[in-house]
């Protein structure tokens, strides 16, 4: 039985906080303009730098600005294991493991448009739509881990992994999220699965020495070039799918963190006659826009990373030949054949619920590849 705990500290990574280099001071990097903004000042698409300055002498404050309590990100980590050997060559290791994240970045945009006038709420302040970091995002990992482990014996070793877990944040989850909430004042609305939360991982490996040798015979060098040496070997990977999320874009919010609404439903399709359609388009809508501010009239339904992609498995496998030339040199000849099943695994999907192909697979991973190889030991 082991277990432990620590609390590990970090420093803030402010790579992705810092605003480029400016021009002037009174030049910024970027700014958006609301609809009501560029009507009320003539802009229309396409414009200019100089045309924005003509019509705009002196724009609004547009930056980043960070939070003066900035303290720096730290992590709870435990683990509780039970490990048992079985027999003289076989164990097996079961273990809980949790991890908690704390002051991890976060950004929200400030000052957005209000969702039905169109206005910004700090605007006669001088102010225009600016970015903001803080500490608030914050992730936990809750994992039970169990393995079984067979030592090399008898021509033959196989190690067994499994995985179940679950990663939860209100952004990205990592020290450098540039993810932006629906509504910046609702960070709660926020709360699901990481990124990165794979629930169910699977893997197994094994090697075997084909015994050739032992049941033809390796008496003579003939035999031994021929017969001895031999080995088989191969992996099989499989894991849940990864969350994503559905966005409707709009000019009025940053980043596509405008979600759709989730009407009921299936959403999900399985038809042999369409088989790149992952999606139910007739599950979901976006969400309606205020006919003043052009922005839709309240956050989505649909929660962050609410949907997955399929699950994934792959077989690599190799076949190997060991020559003993001498006794200290030896050449081995190996042949290993990734997803040797050629299975297919789709990897991406159109999550844009206004693309006429809203819903469909677009990437793929994992095709299936051969390579040789020839080493040589002495």
């Amino acid at each position: 039985i082991r277990g432990g705990f620590g609390v590990f500290n970090t420093r803030a990574p402010l790579r992705n906080v810092i605003d480029t280099i400016r021009n002037s001071l009174n030049e910024p990097f970027r700014f958006s303009f609301s609809r009501a903004e560029a009507l009320a000042l003539g802009l229309r698409y396409p414009t200019s730098a100089a045309a924005v300055r003509a019509a705009v002498p002196v724009l609004p404050w547009s930056g980043t600005t960070i939070n003066p309590d900035f303290p720096n990100p730290y992590s709870m980590q435990w683990i509780l294991s039970f490990q048992r050997q079985l027999t003289s060559t076989i164990a097996i290791d079961t273990a809980y493991v949790g991890t908690r994240g704390l002051n991890l970045i976060y950004n929200r945009d400030i000052n957005l448009v209000d969702r039905v006038t169109g206005l910004r709420p700090f605007a006669a302040a001088g102010f225009g739509q600016f970015r903001h970091f803080d500490t608030s995002d914050s992730t936990s990992y809750h994992a039970w881990q169990t393995s079984v482990q067979k030592r090399f014996s008898n021509d033959f070793l196989f190690n067994v992994n499994y995985t179940w877990a679950r990663s939860i944040s209100y952004g990205g989850g990592d020290l450098s999220s540039l993810a932006n909430p629906q509504d910046p004042n609702n960070i709660r609305n926020e709360r699901g699965p990481s990124a990165f939360d794979i629930n169910h991982r699977f893997s197994t490996d094994f090697l075997y020495v084909l015994p050739f040798a032992r049941m033809w015979g390796s008496d003579s060098l003939g035999k031994r070039l021929l017969y001895a040496g031999w080995q088989f070997g191969g992996i099989l990977r499989a894991e849940s799918g990864a969350p994503f999320t559905l966005f409707n874009p709009n000019s009025s919010l940053p980043n596509n963190s405008q979600r759709v609404d989730y009407l009921g439903g299936p959403v999900y399709l399985h038809s042999s006659d369409n088989p790149l359609q992952y999606l139910n388009p007739a599950a979901f809508a976006r969400v309606p826009v205020n006919a003043v501010s052009r922005a839709p009239i309240r956050p989505g339904t649909l929660g962050r990373n609410a949907l997955r992609l399929p699950g994934f498995w792959q077989v690599d496998l190799s076949l190997a030949k060991t020559f003993a030339v001498t006794e200290r040199l030896r050449v081995q000849l190996r042949a290993d054949m990734f997803n040797a099943l050629n299975h297919t695994d789709f990897s991406a999907v159109i999550t844009n619920i206004t693309a006429p192909t809203f819903g469909r697979f677009t990437a793929t991973r994992g095709a299936r590849t051969g390579q040789l190889n020839l080493r040589i030991t002495f």
